[in-house]
Order: structure tokens, then C-alpha cells, then sequence
């Protein structure tokens, strides 16, 4: 609640207080009983609402469906080698195959660390990307989702009311007035604050749990990728070291096929980086988008909790402008 009400109110409160502040009775009436009277009023127990869900997709990972070259066991080409190797033959230049074919072992390597793809490799993949007939040799994959973003890894209660300044009256009535308009102030301000510590305990708990979650998260995610990263490597060496025992049997095909291969594996090891940066990034991610529906879930929720305080003082401020009438001198003299 807003300061300049609680001054509004606080001043409304005293000046009705001194109005009413009686002079010279002769026979004073009976001071009601303000505490009694005012003890029924609380502040509403308002329902805590938690923060709005966060949705996340997981990263997927397809490894190449074609088995064209993989499932190659030695000897002369088969028809659908052939038939592949014409086809990247129409994709690359001679050049460009030649290019990807010096590709070292220990370049491969580092992408395999976390390095970025060859300028020639990279441009080779582009090429095979755009041709249909070869895009089922290259691995597939989707990045995590956070609240419907992608994510690709690149990387208190206000004070309620001042205190109510005491009037400079010596009137027994009015007196105990302002002393029961305080207790009620006192008492409505600590069920506030019961309200409003339960919205900041779990909003505490909420980041706490958020940051607990970023952490378990990530935990197992460079092991899982390794692992990726591990099959990769040994499953696309192997295809390489068949090719290379081959090679005089496949003849002309050779270079095509093994051209292809290496842009399969430098690619799936690009795609594997790729996807652990993005889950990595999506944990925290995921923590951040948390902890702001967490703020605007207790920003609600302070609201609630304001709101019906100021009700609860209202609802003060009216029954005490009612009950100090009662302090008024009806018919004594002065």
C-alpha cells in the first residue's frame, strides 16, 4: 500500500478523533469499549497463487538413416554406391572433393573437442545439404525448447500505514479511541505479515529450487554427449578404415564415397557440439524463466496481500469515524 493513503488516512483518522474531543462534561457518558468493538476486524487470508509452469522440449539427436556406405563389407561397389557417388560427383567439385579428402585425422579430432568445422568441410556440407538425394547420409536434429524459445546454446511488504500522531486532547473518550484504532492497526499489520512472509518464504524456496534443478540439469549432460561423441568416432573411423582397405576395388568411387563420409562425420560431430552447448544452455535457461514467474508470482501475490490489509484499515478507519461519535458532548454545557 502507497504511503500517501496511509497519510491521508492517518490525518482523516485525527482530525474525525478531534472533532470529536469532548469539552467540559458534566457528566462524561460511557467511553464505549473501542477494542471490543474493533476486534473483529482481520485481514482476509488470501490465496497464495504459485508461478506459472515452465515448458521445455528436450534436444533430439537421429543419427544418418542411410546405410548405403556403412553397411558396405569390401569388394567391388554396389550399384547403390555407385549411384551415390555419382550423385555427390554432381554435388562437389573436383576440387572440393579433394579438399575434404585432405582433412586430417587430427583436425576431425578437434571437432570432436568442441571445434568448429573446416572452411572446406563446412563448405562441402552446405553443398550436400542442398541435394535431396544425399541429405538422408547426414545426421538430424532439433534443439531444446524453453517456453517455446529455442535455445541453440551461443552462447518485501510495503510499509501499511505511519504511525498515527496522538492528538493533544485530554478527553477519556477520545483517548481510548486512538489507543484501540492503534491496536487494530497493530494487530491487522502483524496478519499482514504473517501473509506476506509465507509469500517470501516460498518465493525463496522457488529460486532456491530453481537454482537445484540448473544443477542437476547440467550434471550428467558432457557424459552424455561424450558418450555420443565416443560411438561417433568409432563407428565413422571404422567406415573410413573399410574404405582405405578397399580402395583399389572401388576404384574411380572411392574418393567420392570416402569425400562423403568425411562430411558425414565431421558433420554429426558439429550436430553433437551443437546440441550439448544448446542443453546446456537450456538448463539455465530454464532456471532464469523459473525464477521470473517466480517475481511475478509473488508481485502478485504482495498485491493480495496489500489489497486486503488496506481493506482491513478501511474497514478500521469507518467503524472508529462511527464509534467516536459516541465521545461527543450530546447536550452538556460547557
Amino acid at each position: 500500500m502507497k504511503k500517501r493513503y496511509a497519510s491521508l488516512f492517518a490525518y482523516s483518522l485525527l482530525a474525525t478523533l478531534t472533532l470529536y474531543n469532548c469539552k467540559d462534561h458534566e457528566t462524561p457518558p460511557p467511553i464505549p469499549d473501542f477494542n471490543n468493538e474493533l476486534s473483529g476486524i482481520t485481514v482476509e487470508t488470501v490465496t497464495i497463487a504459485p508461478p506459472a509452469p515452465v515448458t521445455t522440449q528436450p534436444a533430439t539427436f537421429t543419427a544418418p538413416t542411410n546405410t548405403t556406405i556403412s553397411s558396405y563389407s569390401g569388394g567391388a561397389p554396389t550399384a547403390a554406391m555407385q549411384s551415390t557417388a555419382t550423385t555427390v560427383s554432381n554435388t562437389l567439385s573436383t576440387s572440393e572433393v579433394s579438399a575434404v579428402n585432405a582433412i586430417t585425422p587430427a583436425q576431425l579430432d578437434a571437432i570432436a573437442n568442441g571445434g568448429t568445422l573446416p572452411s572446406e568441410l563446412q563448405t562441402a556440407l552446405d553443398k550436400i545439404k542442398g541435394n535431396a538425394g544425399l541429405t538422408s547420409f547426414l545426421a538430424s536434429f532439433s534443439l531444446p525448447t524453453v517456453n517455446g524459445t529455442v535455445v541453440n546454446g551461443r552462447t518485501g511488504l510495503p510499509e501499511s500505514i505511519e504511525k498515527v500522531m496522538g492528538t493533544q486532547a485530554d478527553d477519556a473518550c477520545v483517548k481510548a479511541a486512538q489507543d484501540a484504532l492503534a491496536n487494530v492497526i497493530n494487530k491487522l499489520k502483524a496478519d499482514a505479515k504473517t501473509q506476506q512472509d509465507k509469500v517470501d518464504a516460498d518465493y525463496q524456496k522457488q529460486v532456491a529450487d530453481a537454482a537445484t534443478a540448473e544443477t542437476s540439469c547440467k550434471a550428467g549432460i558432457p557424459a552424455n554427449y561424450t558418450t555420443l561423441r565416443t560411438n561417433t568416432k568409432t563407428q565413422f573411423s571404422g567406415i573410413l578404415a573399410n574404405l582405405d582397405a578397399n580402395q583399389a576395388a572401388l576404384g574411380s568411387f572411392y574418393g567420392l564415397l570416402k569425400a562423403l563420409v568425411t562430411v558425414q562425420y565431421g558433420s554429426t560431430l558439429a550436430a553433437i557440439n551443437s546440441l550439448e552447448k544448446a542443453d546446456l544452455a537450456a538448463c539455465t535457461q530454464k532456471k532464469e524463466a523459473t525464477i521470473a514467474n517466480a517475481n511475478a508470482a509473488k508481485a502478485a501475490n504482495t498485491g493480495k496481500v496489500t489489497e486486503a490489509l488496506n481493506k482491513g484499515l478501511k474497514t478500521a478507519s469507518d467503524k472508529i469515524a462511527e464509534l467516536v461519535k459516541a465521545c461527543h458532548n450530546q447536550g452538556g454545557g460547557k
